[in-house]
């Protein structure tokens, strides 16, 4: 294998597992958003102090889906070079509401992954610097590998529509089951 050949392929291999990584990671955390009561309500809280009431209903709704959106465009590498800029977004808006909790001296609690804990904001904002540098060096490259990119662009919102419902609907069925299974418990009992 030429020298030009292994830089490429390594590129394609890093270039690919930012995606996933940082994709992922938006996924995952909007999924568990939404499937968490406890994590809902204290996205709801938090957003008490930081926003203005009145964002507070749009941006508490609207926050899981675009994670979930944002992660998924970038998996797919829909839209090309651009497919980092809403991953970024969101994480970029994520350390500023961060830092401007901790300049606030506000507590809040950290929720991610279901398990509400006080927030560690350094923690968080060295977290999202990081995917966000990973992700800068992606956009700077310009070239993204393995993407549905080379599809019109309707076909490729229609791709990230797709598999984002699907991951919605797959949380609201499983969040019914789950309360009509602690229903039928407790109506047992």
């Amino acid at each position: 294998m030429s020298q030009v050949s292994v830089a490429g392929l390594s590129w394609a291999f890093f270039e690919l597992a930012v995606r996933l990584v940082v994709g992922g990671f938006l996924i995952v955390s909007g999924t568990v958003l939404l499937k968490s009561v406890r994590t809902w309500r204290q996205v709801w809280l938090a957003l008490y102090q930081l926003v203005p009431v009145p964002l507070v209903r749009p941006i508490g709704l609207s926050l899981p889906a675009v994670g979930i959106v944002a992660g998924m465009t970038l998996i797919l590498g829909a839209f090309g070079p651009l497919a980092p800029i809403p991953a970024g977004a969101v994480l970029a808006s994520i350390v500023v509401g961060v830092v401007r909790a901790e300049r606030r001296d506000l507590v809040l609690a950290a929720g991610a992954f279901g398990q509400l804990r006080p927030l560690f904001s350094r923690y968080i904002v060295l977290r999202n610097v990081l995917l966000l540098t990973a992700l800068g060096v992606v956009a700077v490259r310009d070239t993204l590998t393995w993407t549905i990119a080379e599809f019109d662009p309707p076909t490729q919102v229609a791709a990230v529509a797709v598999m984002s419902g699907l991951i919605l609907s797959a949380t609201a069925f499983l969040n019914r089951a789950e309360r009509r299974q602690r229903f039928t418990a407790v109506a047992g009992a």
